[in-house]
């Protein structure tokens, strides 16, 4: 009987010290090297984007806010954990032309994913240049086997403002019976314009541009005879900007406001 009373309280010391070693938060077996392995990984969540600014309504810069996103591989822990990420050194945008909403990611007990902010600085970013952010997810022995690098292009757009005002299409016909359903087709703001020579040998056309525009484009719309069809759009400031002769194909006709400024 003695014997069997002292096995019965060795198992119970047993017991005892393996329920104890459950206190442990998640954040302690992150630390933990007795528990490297373990049942549950951490990954960031669309780790590579290519991202550029905007341009709102009045002609400001909207800057880059997105989100970074880290997940757990794994069932919702207990308690809440923090992932620390790191810049890498093949980042290329300078620390002056971001921020981040924080330096680690807080993922909540219950929760299965956490995230933070990079917002840009646009007017610290070259125009017309793609940057490089770059982090590492550092969760020691809980990073994932892929997915733990981050990627983000950011581009500062070049932006220049749309003359606005009345713009001019001047065209011929070298037979004179028209563009035989040859059309410009004019793009403001998404609203879609035709002008076409219905019949003749010389056409002119007015086209008004308001002055909250901020989308503006030109293409051509094949007709029977192009081999025939010349045309030049003029913008107010009095700048040929397209001049087409015979166009071959349809499509857009590359107009750029960057490539008429002074």
């Amino acid at each position: 009987m003695k014997k069997i009373n002292k096995f019965l309280i060795i198992a119970l010391g047993v017991l005892t010290f393996y329920s104890c070693s459950f206190d442990d938060t998640a954040q302690d077996l992150l630390a933990s090297d007795l528990v490297a392995g373990g049942p549950y990984y951490f990954q960031f969540a669309n780790a590579s984007k290519s991202l550029k600014t905007g341009v709102a309504p009045s002609g400001d810069l909207v800057e880059i806010e997105e989100s970074i996103d880290v997940v757990l591989l794994g069932a919702p822990l207990s308690e809440d954990v923090t992932v620390n990420l790191a810049v890498d050194p093949s980042t290329t945008i300078s620390s002056s032309m971001y921020s981040l909403s924080a330096e680690s990611v807080t993922i909540l007990a219950g929760e299965t994913s956490g995230s933070i902010t990079v917002t840009s600085v646009a007017s610290a970013m070259p125009q017309g240049e793609t940057l490089k952010l770059v982090l590492n997810l550092d969760a020691g022995d809980y990073n994932a086997t892929a997915g733990t690098t981050l990627t983000y292009d950011m581009l500062r757009i070049v932006y220049c403002p749309i003359a606005t005002g009345t713009w001019t299409i001047n065209g011929t016909d070298d037979w004179g019976d028209g563009w035989n359903d040859g059309t410009i087709v004019v793009n403001i703001n998404d609203v879609i314009t035709n002008y076409t020579l219905a019949d003749g040998s010389v056409y002119s056309a007015t086209i008004d541009v308001p002055s909250d525009t901020t989308k503006l484009e030109f293409s051509w719309q094949q007709g029977a005879w192009d081999s025939e069809v010349i045309f030049t759009i003029t913008d107010p400031l009095g700048r040929v900007v397209l001049s087409v002769q015979y166009p071959t194909a349809g499509g857009d006709l590359g107009y750029e406001p960057c490539d008429w400024v002074d």
